[in-house]
């Protein structure tokens, strides 16, 4: 229960790891998990970010943090498996109750939620898939 983990725990943000594209069919979990964020004040500023695949290349889409005014959502779609490094996701550490920020030493990260989270790429799309190095 999501609820469980806001009254037990610090929730500094949330990552929900999925394999599906946000269409019609899938619509209805998405407005149910934004229930759990939008228009709640303490929970608002929250950043919540969607990591998937099924689309098979990079894409950081904000149509549904717009269509209702979650500024904190993010639906970020990873590049296809095999022709490109998995992303590394990490979270930045709270040292003595402070958030140590983390920043983009690359062009290939994104960071999200004020350095909160930062998503690496690696090296991005193989030149060539069907060599893999050595």
């Amino acid at each position: 229960n999501v609820e469980l983990y806001f009254e037990k725990f610090e929730v500094r943000g949330v990552i929900i790891l999925g394999h599906a594209l946000r269409s019609p069919r899938t619509r209805p979990f998405f407005l149910s998990a934004a229930n759990y964020f939008v228009n709640i004040t303490h929970r608002e500023k929250l950043p919540v970010v969607y990591l998937h695949g099924d689309g098979h290349k990079w894409d950081v889409d904000t149509k549904l943090s717009h269509q209702l005014h979650w500024k904190n959502y993010y639906d970020i779609q990873v590049d296809q498996g095999g022709l490109a490094d998995p992303v590394i996701v990490d979270i930045a550490p709270q040292v003595k109750g402070k958030v140590k920020a983390l920043k983009a030493t690359n062009d290939m990260q994104l960071i999200l939620a004020k350095g909160l989270i930062r998503i690496d790429r690696q090296r991005g799309l193989y030149k060539d898939p069907k060599v893999f190095d050595t």
